[in-house]
Formats: structure tokens, C-alpha cells, sequence
């Protein structure tokens, strides 16, 4: 914890009139050594532009503005907006949106960033999936995510085979995820209950490629992806007989064909394992 940056969240609150309590999915960073990793990680220079998703108190925004060509703020909370337009009225590389992320396109974002972004925030934990998901299977899309979010989330999403979730395989389709750092939960204020981590996800095109030179429908991936998914306690085969209406023996034969176990869980493939799959059943 930095006490300086504790004092000066505490005072900011005060001196606006703002309730923690009552300002939606917010937890302060108050660790200097924090910050300055978010922006190491994002490697960001005067040629860049970045989405701040919810700036809050505008602890990491003052950091972005004197790094990046432009920022864009977009925050929910409409207590935070008489505070965060100090720093608009001061700072011509800055706008802020009083709005939902989630309500705004990414073409509009995309329009307002001279097309070319990447995205740097302290994000509410309930989104992250939905943010992440509008971000990598949606276009445009940025060219790189850092983002503060739970700890468990963190690790779910750059977890290998035997443990890939959905939300694993939705970043690890369209990028390479890592983990840069584990940020204790002593970190914010008010304390939330959980530990947190910044992760940094990178654009990548390989399993892109991958499909377009096999021949095989990124739509179709998905829906056996989802199928496979579909009971979390069911084999693959059970699943995927149930979600393709055919019978279960035609699928362990067709597991089987691609070197995989009828007994095999869906969180045991790979990527690579999803796609051989679907192209088994063209």
C-alpha cells in the first residue's frame, strides 16, 4: 500500500462529495509499484492510443496522458465526471465519455482513436468476460489489452489444456495471454475480498491462419466449442452427442479417429484439438 496514493484517494473522495460505497464495481488502486507495471506493460509511446475502460479518480489516466498520443476515458459513474473533466479541460490529448463500455461500438471507439488502439484499464470484475469478449471476437479490435482484474479470472484465462474454460480458449483463439503480475487485494481501497492481477493479452493471428488453411469454419469451431461445454460434469462424448443429435457411439468413434479418449472432458483439448475435431466432422 502507498500511503501518499491512499491520502490522496481518501481526499479526492472527500472533496467531491463521492461514497465508495455507492460508486458501481469501483476499488481504488492506491500501489504506486502497481501503476507504474500497468504502464511498463503497455510499453505505450507518443504513437499510441489507448482506451481507459472506468478511469475512477484519473490515477492511471494522468499516467497515460503524459505517455500515449491520445486517451480516451470512458467512464460509468457519473459522480467521477466533474473530477475526471479537471483533467479534459487541462490535457488536449484526453476525452472522456460519461457511459456503459459495453453501450459504445468499438467502431466508435476505433473513429475516435485514429483506428488503431489498445486498451488499458482497472476493470469491474462482473464485466471482464463481456469485455473481453467484445474486444477479441469483435471488430476493430485493439491491438493489445492490459488489464487489471481477479486473480482466479487471471489465471483461468492463461490456463493449458486440463484446465481451458471457454473464457480460456475466447483470449487464447485470438491472442497470447500473460500474466505480469499478482497484485495483493491490499492494493485498493476499499479492500475488496480477493486478490487481483494484471494481465497482458497480445493480438495473434495463429489459429486464424490455422483455419483458413485448413479449410475449416471458425463458426463450426465454435459451435462444437460450446456444444462440448454444454454439461460441465459430462464427458465430451455425452456432450457432444447431445448438442450434434447423434449417437453417442458415432462420436467416440470420431474422438477416436483424432487420437482422443472416449472419456475425454472438453477442458482436456487444446485448440488445436478443436479445430482437428471440426474438421473431422466436414
Amino acid at each position: 500500500m502507498d500511503n501518499r496514493l491512499l491520502e490522496e484517494t481518501e481526499y479526492l473522495l472527500r472533496e467531491n462529495n463521492i461514497r465508495p460505497g455507492f460508486v458501481a464495481g469501483q476499488n481504488f488502486l492506491i500501489c504506486g509499484d502497481v501503476l507504474d507495471d500497468i504502464i511498463t506493460a503497455g510499453a505505450i509511446d507518443k504513437k499510441d492510443n489507448v482506451l481507459e475502460i472506468g478511469p475512477g479518480l484519473g490515477v492511471l489516466t494522468s499516467q497515460l496522458i503524459k505517455k500515449a498520443n491520445k486517451v480516451l476515458a470512458i467512464e460509468y459513474d457519473k459522480q467521477l465526471i466533474p473530477l475526471l473533466n479537471k483533467f479534459v479541460k487541462i490535457n488536449d490529448n484526453l476525452e472522456l465519455i460519461n457511459d456503459d463500455i459495453l453501450n459504445i461500438s468499438n467502431e466508435d471507439i476505433a473513429d475516435k482513436l485514429n483506428n488503431e488502439f489498445r486498451v488499458i484499464a482497472n476493470i469491474p470484475y462482473q464485466i471482464t468476460a463481456k469485455i473481453i469478449k467484445k474486444f477479441l471476437n469483435f471488430e476493430p479490435k485493439p491491438t493489445s489489452l492490459i488489464l487489471l482484474v481477479q486473480k482466479e479470472v487471471a489465471e483461468r484465462i492463461v490456463a493449458g489444456p486440463g484446465n481451458l474454460s471457454k473464457l480460456a480458449i475466447s483470449v487464447q483463439f485470438y491472442a497470447k495471454a500473460e500474466i505480469i503480475r499478482v497484485v495483493s487485494k491490499t492494493c485498493f481501497w476499499p479492500e475488496p475480498k480477493v486478490d487481483s492481477a494484471v494481465i497482458k493479452i497480445i493480438l495473434d493471428s495463429h489459429y486464424l491462419n490455422l483455419l483458413d488453411k485448413k479449410g475449416v469454419d471458425e463458426k463450426k469451431v465454435w459451435s462444437l466449442i460450446r456444444g462440448g461445454y454444454a454439461g460441465k460434469r459430462k464427458t465430451l462424448a455425452n456432450n457432444l452427442s447431445n448438442s450434434l443429435h447423434l449417437d453417442k457411439n458415432i462420436i467416440i468413434e470420431m474422438l477416436k479417429s483424432v487420437n482422443l479418449d472416449k472419456n475425454v472432458r472438453a477442458q482436456e483439448l487444446s485448440i488445436d484439438n478443436w479445430i482437428t475435431l471440426t474438421q473431422s466432422l466436414n
